[in-house]
């Protein structure tokens, strides 16, 4: 073998994978210009590369990266956390495992000192079991410990694989609340959980003889993730009312779990 052939291929060999040899995934974002980020991806084997996020830098010298995955909600998580050494250069990648950390621009004053930079986070190869929730975090430091935050982002990343939403239904007795409204059940439908694309809740019935009314979806302000559903309804005989969650998956709409409510003839007040 020629000698430089031999040594072209020995350089190569100490060269990490990059990003750019696996097609990047086709993906929806939300959230782009918060602190939570969620994209969805139709498919598995591509990179998934998240939109940058733009950090301030003191003083260019070590930064530490920790990264902590969920699967879900119930599931276990996982903690990674591994140095970004020396100072920041452009389109300088930090790969640990099929995970990348890569510095996409640096930002400078009018003297040309580092004022901040943009932080992407990339995913090669993505698999199903991929989907769940990110959180990294970003500090400054010396060589021996990790001090300043300089910035925390949530990552959420879903696919076709992602567990599938599912709702609970429960139902109460108005005569047991302190309501005035001219219903016999309130009906309550609830999602646990982070979607996106976003979903939506249902309450339908399955006569239209038997009235029932909406109230406008809400999400409890200590729990973000959960969606809620309420409708007033009147009994009726041989009616029944169902919760479906619908979610837009890019072209069409997919029928998600339902439940069901099936509310008793009530023992106080007018039945129709």
């Amino acid at each position: 073998m020629d000698l430089k052939v031999a040594y072209i291929i020995l350089l190569l060999s100490f060269i990490g994978p990059s990003f750019v040899d696996t097609l990047a995934c086709s993906k929806m974002c939300s959230g782009v210009s918060n602190n939570e980020l969620s994209c969805y991806v139709q498919s598995t084997g591509c990179d998934v590369i998240f939109p940058t996020r733009v950090f301030p830098v003191a003083e260019p010298g070590y930064y530490w990266i920790f990264l902590n995955f969920t699967k879900n909600l119930k599931g276990s998580s996982s903690n990674i956390s591994f140095k970004l050494l020396g100072r920041l250069s452009e389109r300088d990648e930090y790969l640990f495992q099929r995970y990348i950390f890569r510095i996409d621009h640096i930002i400078r004053d009018n003297i040309g000192n580092i004022v901040s930079a943009e932080l992407a986070f990339v995913i090669r190869n993505t698999v199903a079991q991929d989907s769940g929730v990110y959180d990294v975090v970003l500090k400054e430091g010396s060589y021996k410990q990790a001090r300043t935050t300089v910035l925390h982002q949530t990552y959420r990343l879903f696919n076709t694989h992602s567990p599938s939403p599912t709702p609970v239904c429960s139902a109460v007795d108005t005569a047991s609340l302190p309501l005035d409204v001219d219903a016999e059940y309130l009906l309550n439908c609830s999602v646990l959980g982070y979607f996106y694309p976003k979903i939506e809740l249902k309450i339908v019935s399955s006569s239209d003889e038997c009235p029932y009314q909406i109230v406008n979806k809400t999400k409890a302000s200590l729990l973000p993730e959960m969606m809620t559903e309420h409708a007033y309804v009147t009994y009726c005989e041989n009616t029944s009312f169902t919760c479906v969650v619908s979610q837009n998956l890019v072209t069409y709409d997919n029928e998600g779990n339902s439940c069901g409510f099936q509310p008793e003839r009530p023992k106080y007040g007018n039945s129709s």
